[in-house]
């Protein structure tokens, strides 16, 4: 008896630690905030660099944006996260390699609690600060 429930215990150990690794689906998932920034690494599957349509837009999104980072950012990065295709901006002493597509980089994302993504406005504003071959 004493075995069973031990092999029930473990099970269910299993089972939780399992669904706990897939809690994180979305970029945006369990980012914790400390002083409305949060800091996440992340390992994704770079595709391009492009233009940052936020750097020609006047609106109060990227007026405010600009305000709070000090920042005007002119390029963005499409990339694959979790099979989720995302594009953000970069910020402008982030250094560009030169990297092909489809290769595996590891990105540092500053994320704003209370900016929310001028395009979904859903979502916390994000913007690349570091990305490592």
């Amino acid at each position: 008896m004493k075995r069973y429930a031990l092999l029930l215990l473990l099970l269910c150990v299993q089972i939780h630690t399992i669904e706990a690794q897939h809690l994180e689906k979305h970029l945006y998932d369990g980012l914790s905030f400390s002083d409305g920034v949060c800091f996440k690494t992340v390992k994704v599957t770079y595709l391009a660099f492009g233009r940052d349509p936020l750097n020609e837009c006047n609106d109060s999104i990227a007026l405010v944006i600009r305000n709070v980072t000090q920042n005007i950012p002119y390029t963005s990065i499409s990339f694959l996260y979790k099979g989720q295709k995302y594009y953000i901006s970069l910020h402008k002493r982030c250094k560009v390699p030169n990297i092909s597509e489809g290769r595996k980089i590891i990105l540092q994302i500053q994320f704003y609690k209370d900016i929310k993504q001028p395009y979904q406005n859903k979502h916390p504003y994000a913007i690349i600060t570091k990305i490592k071959k």
